[in-house]
This record gives structure tokens, C-alpha cells and sequence, in this order.
């Protein structure tokens, strides 16, 4: 057991800072993932991220730390808080956003780096490892920053919610271990308290932090729980509080309701039995990172003989952790560490939304890594020393191997970086890897019809209906694609199943609202949208969309209304910027019209109808230039925009242009637009020409 050290040994009187090491680590990890940063918005990143008002001002704080409930970023202000600044600095690019993500693993690497580096160093490990604290500690950083098991929380840019926290739980262990070893503590304990507050803010995994933190204090630096607490009360106890504190206010706000806890179809058996399998999986896919997938579903595992198999060998490994602490105490310090941090996501306590997730490993992987390299290097150096070979020898083949699996490991990230390169590959690769994962199909139909492959997608919905008549969820998306190809009266009647089945839905009414629209039945599209406002008064889309109907009603001020409300819950949203400027150009506002139009094609600039709406402002104040270029702009942006064509025409016509005005004519027709009676005797009479 420990000797009760208080302190952690200081290097080597003249020994440098390892440099080279913390550079390679930066190094082989920017590599791994240097074709990850186009990597587009996938699954939860999309209400997170994109549809996120929180986001949009980085200096209304009031706003940033209180993210919508229903996403992942819900009671996580600092994670709300990282992503506003991406939103600041890129916008919806998602280069920032995976840089972000990169240098918070980056980081998280290399305060794995000084944890190991400086707990090997400490009695009594610094005997047996002797002259390879900085070997060992860069081998297992090494390994971990490079393992593909890691990319899903790297590369899918909203967890970095689990990265971020594992920072952060990584720089309260360090504060922790420098304090020790610092003639003055104070101030890293009150860092490392202060990053548990942090940690706290991003995710709830730090909860076990304070119990870990006290655990090493006992193994490595105490001869006593009792003295560790004694000697290091302010950070004990500050840790504690903290986190005690969080989960009371997390528990009073109700927080993550609607996805954690009972009432969702899930008992804690259900999801413990689950859970067992899970942990089990994850430990075949430390060693061996294959299949990786993005979402598992939300399935239960019932299986008896499975489940009691995962249970034995969880319970072994238990039980050897138990062991460990009289003979092996740094062992079982890792043991702890692996399930502690995995505890608050793989116990009792039902996620239903998610059964099962490669990413609450991520900083779990470090501590089977760590087991798996000192024993390796033990094995190792115990064989090198019964088969007396050279030390050139027996240094140079381990520094090989490592080479190898870093290489290995690397590349397989690599390869896994180009899963995510597209909605429409993340989701095929899912549906190999777990075809039975209807959820994962659903998706895959969702990116297919954003990409614009309306039959693919039909198929896909049609194919998910045949397994499942009542997800209602694959009905509604169905109708979506069948409102875009005007077979409204078939996305009617998906819509009204899914509404039957689902009634308190508010985006169920919603695209109903958009297919009676569509099909010309204003009066039920009004209802509808309006039942869409009641459901969910705070999401901007639904008012944008009711203003729609309110326009073609004649009702101009009210589609106003409600633009100018969408705008305030959500001021980047650029439909209801066009949508108040089409209200206001028919209110005669035509100024204040401009204004819409000019900042909608600011946020959108290949937003065909906006550059044909805002030539048609600049026609009627004779500016006949500038509404010239704007139908150029359309019709280059959409050519078979025959509304472009003809105004483009009338333009033409103004400025004397008979001859172009007569060539967007007949391209007006060979689209099936036909011009108004009136304006082509006026070009016939003016031109002299008659066809």
C-alpha cells in the first residue's frame, strides 16, 4: 500500500519539461482528425446547434447560459456557451466547431499526459517504474488520443459535451495531484474546484469526481481517508458541495425529463440488464474499435444467457478491483476510475433515448488503456530480463510496437472520419452496422430528402411503415416527401395518421399546415399552424409559417405579426425575414421591405425568390439596373424560376429592350408560365413585333 506520502516527487533536479512528448501527442491527434472539420451537423447537432436561438448573441449571456430544453445541450450552459461562439465565429460552418472540438481532446490529452507522468513518479510507483514515467505516460495518451473509439465524441460536434467534461474532469484530478505537491495548494485547489464548477455547467458525468478525487488522495498521497480529508478539507469539501449542489438543482428543475428517468417505456432493470451488456461491449471495443456505430438505438437487451454472462464478467472485474486495493492499489484506482465515470450513464438510472453510446467511454477508455500498457510493459521488461537481451534491444522493440498501434490506431480514426462526411454516409454506415435500428433508417430518409433525393427517400419511409404501421415519426416525415413531389392528398392522410396517433405534436400540424397550403386550402392551413403556435409558443418556424397563410389571406398586417415575433425568438432565421418582407412590399412599405430583403440574401445569398422580390421593390422605384441584376441573380440560382424569367421581361420592356424582353417571354412559356394578356400587347404594340 502507500507509504502516506503528502506530495507528488518533483522531476529530476535539471530534468527538462517533456516538450517533445506533449508536441508529438498535438501532433499524431491533429492528423487523426485533419479530415474531420467538414464533417456537417449530424442527429442531435441539428436541434442543438442549428435550430438553436440561444446561440445567435454572444453577449446576451441571460440567453446563451439557458438553452432550450429537449436538446442536448438542456441545463448545460457551458456547453451552450461554447457553441455561441462558434456561432460568432463561423456562423453554421462547422470548420470552428471541429477545431473546437479537436483542441478540447487535444488538451484533455495532455492533462492525461501530466496525471500519469506525475502519479508514477509518486511512491511507491516510482520504484517499480524507475526511468519510464515519461515513456509509459506518453504511450498511453499516445493511444488514447488516436483511438477511433473517441471520434464520436470528436468528430459529431455536439458531444463535445462528453470531451468537454472529461477535460474538465481531467483538470480537477491534475489540480488536485499539483496541489499536493505544491508548497502552496491553494490555488490549485480552488483551480480544480473551480473547473468542477465548469464541468458541472457541461455535463453531469462529474458527479463522481469528488468521490474519485478522494479515492487517489487515499491511494497515492494519504495513509487515511481520515488524513486525506484532514490535509486537503478545502478541496474535499469544495468538490462535494459542488456537486451535491448541481444535482439538487438539476433534480428540483426536472432536468432531461424527457429523456432520462422512468415514465419513457424503460425500467431501471430493463436498462441495468442492458447496461451490463453495453459496458461489456465497450471493453471488445477498446481492443478491438470495430463496428463503430453512431446511434445503437433504443433497444433493450433481454436475453438471459447474454445478460449473465456480462454480469460475470462485470462482477469479476469488480471483485479483482476490490482485491486490488491491498496488493495493486494503482490498479484498483483504475478499476474505480472506469466505472465511477461511467456510473452516471451505465447503471440503473434509464436513458431511454439512448440505450447504449460509444461516447460515455471517452474518458473511461483511459483508465483500460493505462491497465493495458503497464501491463504490457511489465510483461515486457520481465521477458526482456529472463531472455538477457541487449538494452538496445529491449528498449527499441517496445518504442517499435507503440509505433505500430499508434499508427494502426490513427489511421482506423482516420478511416472513421470519413463515415461522418455527409448525412446520407453516417447513416448508411448505421444501418449496415445495425440494420434493425429503425430510427437510424428514419434519418437516413430525413438526409436523403435534404439532399433532394425525394424518390430514395419515399422508398426509405415506405420500407420503415411496412416494418412499423405506427411510428408515427416515419408517417410524418413521409408526408413531408409526398407534399414535395404534390401528392398532397397522400401526405394528408399521413399527416392526419400521424396527428391521430401523436395529437400533441405541434411539428405534426405544422407540415399538415404546409400540405393544406400547398393543395390551395387556406383555412385548415390556418388552423393548423395556429394549433402548431399553441403547442409550442417559443419555436419561431411555426409563426413564419402561419405569416405564409395570413399573406395569401390579405391578411398582411398579422402575417407582419407573427414575422415579427418568429424574429424575436429567433433573430437569424432567415424565412421570417423574407416572409415580413413580402407582407410589408404589400403593405407598401416598401423601404422597410428593402430592408428584409437586403439582410435575408445577407444571411442566404443564393436565395433565389428573395433576389426575384427584391428586383421586383427595385422596379417599382425605377431602379431598373439594379432589379435587372437581381433576376440575373435568380435565374442563375434557378433557372427553371419562370416567376424570374417574366419579371426579368417586364424589366426588359421598361428599359425598351423588345428583343431580350421577347426572349424571357418565350422562356416564360417553354416553362409553362403564361404572361399576362395585357403586358403582351403592350410588347407587341410597343416592339411591333406579332407572333
Amino acid at each position: 500500500m502507500t507509504n502516506g506520502r503528502t506530495a507528488c516527487s518533483p522531476p529530476a533536479p535539471g530534468a527538462r519539461p517533456p516538450y517533445l512528448a506533449c508536441l508529438l501527442l498535438i501532433l499524431a491527434g491533429t492528423v487523426a482528425y485533419s479530415n474531420s472539420f467538414h464533417g456537417p451537423f449530424v442527429f442531435d447537432d441539428i436541434t442543438a446547434i442549428e435550430e438553436n436561438p440561444t446561440l445567435l448573441r454572444l453577449g446576451a449571456l441571460d440567453r446563451v447560459l439557458s438553452p432550450p430544453l429537449q436538446t442536448t445541450a438542456e441545463h448545460r450552459p457551458l456547453l451552450n456557451l461554447t457553441l455561441a461562439v462558434n456561432v460568432a465565429i463561423s456562423g453554421l460552418e462547422v470548420w470552428s466547431y471541429h477545431a473546437l472540438n479537436l483542441a478540447v481532446h487535444l488538451l484533455a490529452a495532455l492533462l492525461l499526459f501530466g496525471i500519469l507522468r506525475r502519479s508514477l513518479e509518486l511512491p511507491p510507483l516510482a520504484e517499480r517504474y524507475r526511468g519510464a514515467t515519461v515513456g509509459l505516460a506518453l504511450s498511453v495518451s499516445l493511444l488514447w488520443v488516436l483511438h477511433p473509439l473517441q471520434t464520436e465524441s470528436v468528430t459529431y460536434v455536439i458531444q463535445r459535451a462528453e470531451s468537454l467534461a472529461g477535460l474538465f474532469y481531467l483538470a480537477v484530478l491534475y489540480g488536485a495531484i499539483r496541489g499536493a505537491g505544491s508548497t502552496r495548494p491553494l490555488g490549485w485547489h480552488v483551480a480544480a474546484v473551480a473547473c468542477c464548477v465548469l464541468g458541472a455547467a457541461t455535463k453531469e458525468t462529474l458527479v463522481t469526481a469528488p468521490a474519485l478525487v478522494l479515492l487517489y488522495d487515499r491511494i497515492f498521497l494519504s495513509p487515511s481517508f481520515r488524513e486525506a480529508w484532514r490535509r486537503r478539507t478545502l478541496l474535499h469539501a469544495g468538490l462535494w458541495a459542488i456537486c451535491l449542489l448541481h444535482m439538487a438543482l438539476l433534480f428540483a428543475s426536472g432536468g432531461h425529463r424527457d429523456s432520462i428517468g422512468l415514465g419513457h417505456g424503460v425500467t431501471p432493470w430493463d436498462y441495468a440488464q442492458t447496461q451490463l451488456v453495453a459496458i461489456v461491449h465497450y471493453l471488445r471495443l477498446s481492443f478491438w474499435p470495430a463496428p463503430l456505430v453512431l446511434d445503437y438505438g433504443q433497444g433493450i437487451v433481454r436475453d438471459p444467457l447474454r445478460v449473465a454472462s456480462c454480469a460475470a464478467l462485470i462482477a469479476a472485474l469488480l471483485a479483482a478491483t476490490v482485491l486490488a486495493f491491498r496488493r495493486r492499489p494503482e490498479l484498483a484506482f483504475l478499476g474505480a476510475g472506469f466505472f465511477a465515470i461511467l456510473a452516471p450513464s451505465s447503471s440503473v438510472v434509464p436513458i431511454a433515448t439512448q440505450t447504449m453510446a460509444e461516447h460515455r467511454m471517452y474518458l473511461s477508455l483511459a483508465a483500460v488503456v493505462t491497465l493495458t500498457v503497464l501491463a504490457a510493459w511489465r510483461a515486457w521488461t520481465h521477458a526482456a530480463s529472463r531472455l538477457r537481451w541487449p538494452g538496445a534491444w529491449s528498449k527499441a522493440l517496445p518504442a517499435v510496437a507503440l509505433a505500430a498501434a499508434a499508427a494502426a490506431l490513427g489511421a482506423a480514426t482516420f478511416r472513421r472520419n470519413e463515415d461522418y462526411r455527409s448525412h446520407v454516409a453516417i447513416w448508411q454506415d448505421t444501418i449496415r452496422k445495425r440494420p434493425d435500428n429503425l430510427r437510424a433508417h428514419l434519418s437516413l430518409g430525413v438526409a436523403l430528402k435534404a439532399a433532394g433525393d425525394l424518390p430514395e427517400a419515399l422508398r426509405t419511409f415506405d420500407a420503415i411503415l411496412a416494418r412499423e404501421p405506427g411510428y408515427d415519426n416515419a408517417r410524418n416525415n413521409r408526408g413531408n416527401v409526398l407534399v414535395l413531389l404534390g401528392r398532397h392528398d397522400e401526405a394528408l392522410a399521413d399527416f392526419d395518421r400521424a396527428i391521430g396517433q401523436q395529437p400533441s405534436m405541434a411539428d405534426y400540424y405544422a407540415n399538415r399546415g404546409i400540405a393544406h397550403q400547398r393543395a390551395g386550402r387556406l383555412d385548415p392551413a390556418l388552423q393548423d399552424h395556429s394549433r402548431a403556435v399553441q403547442l409550442r409558443p417559443d419555436h419561431a418556424p411555426y409563426y413564419s409559417n402561419r405569416a405564409v397563410v395570413y399573406e395569401r389571406l390579405g391578411r398582411f398586417r398579422e402575417a407582419v405579426a407573427d414575422c415579427d415575433r418568429a424574429l424575436d425568438l429567433h433573430p437569424a432565421f432567415t424565412p421570417a425575414c423574407f416572409n415580413r418582407g413580402n407582407a410589408l412590399m404589400a403593405l407598401g412599405r416598401l423601404d422597410e421591405a428593402l430592408a428584409d430583403y437586403d439582410e435575408t440574401l445577407r444571411r442566404k445569398p443564393d436565395f433565389a425568390e428573395a433576389h426575384c422580390n427584391r428586383g421586383n421593390l427595385h422596379m417599382q422605384a425605377g431602379r431598373l439596373e439594379q432589379a435587372l441584376a437581381d433576376y440575373d441573380r435568380a435565374i442563375a440560382l434557378k433557372p427553371e424560376y419562370a416567376k424570374a424569367w417574366y419579371n426579368r421581361a417586364v424589366a426588359h420592356f421598361l428599359r425598351k429592350d423588345f428583343a431580350r424582353a421577347w426572349e424571357d417571354v418565350r422562356r416564360c412559356r417553354a416553362l409553362g408560365f403564361t404572361p399576362l394578356p395585357a403586358f403582351l400587347q403592350s410588347l407587341r404594340e410597343k416592339s411591333g413585333q406579332f407572333e
